[in-house]
Parts: C-alpha cells; structure tokens; sequence
C-alpha cells in the first residue's frame, strides 16, 4: 500500500503546489516504506507534502525527508545547503519567527497547510503571526 500512496500524494501535492516532481530517489522511498508510520496515511500524506514543498530539484531524497525519519535509522540531515553560523546566537523566539515565516512563504500563505507542516494548531499558528508581526 505504502508504494502507491507515495505515487498518489506526489502527484496530488506536486499539483497543488504547483511543483513538477519527477520522482523519489530510491534512498528516500525505502525510508519511506521502513518506517513505521504511527500517525499512519496521514502522517505519511504530511510528509509527502513537507518534502514536495521543502525540494528544490525535482527528485524528492533523504534531504527532503523530515528530521524524524532520517534520525530514525542514524542517518544524519545534510546540512551542507544551511549556513547554521548564521543561526547560532540567535534567539529561539527569532528562530521559530524566521521558520514560520519561511513555512508561510513556502505554502503560498496558506495556514492550514502551514500549521499542519510545523506540528502546530491552526490558532497557535495564528497567535504566533500575531506575536511576530507576520502577515
């Protein structure tokens, strides 16, 4: 089941976002298919969903895949695209305002999908664009 609902959210997402996704290198649709998925569809729609819109090439990979699913198996996140030097230093609360507002941007503004892709409720999402002055 696993294998065709990975080729049915990619299609699905790689259209609302308006994404042209070729495919899933093989790396990242084994992880997909070992992991074990407590959340079950959902959770593996969301992740789908986070990696379409997190990809920059085409080919959804491991540096797609959300951090959970990486460490699960020891792997590590590459990282070798952020500057975390730039991060260090900074506040948690300038953190959370930099990525909730890059989830923003990357969902088109759309809360739902925004609120749904960094673990949060839709009115702590909101709260928080309020605190931050995000629009």
């Amino acid at each position: 089941d696993i294998p065709i609902l990975i080729d049915h959210f990619i299609k699905m997402f790689s259209k609302k976002h308006g994404k042209q996704v070729k495919g899933m290198t093989p790396s990242a649709r084994h992880r997909l298919q070992t992991y074990n998925w407590p959340g079950n569809v959902r959770e593996l729609r969301n992740v789908i969903e986070s990696m379409i819109v997190v990809d920059y090439d085409g080919i959804l990979d491991i540096d797609d895949l959300p951090e959970q699913l990486v460490e699960g198996d020891g792997r590590h996140v590459d990282t070798s695209n952020v500057s975390l030097a730039a991060l260090v230093g900074r506040s948690m609360e300038e953190l959370e305002k930099m990525f909730i507002a890059e989830t923003l941007r990357a969902t088109g503004g759309n809360r739902e999908d925004a609120a749904r892709m960094l673990g949060i409720g839709e009115r702590t999402l909101y709260r928080k664009i309020k605190e931050y002055g995000l629009s």
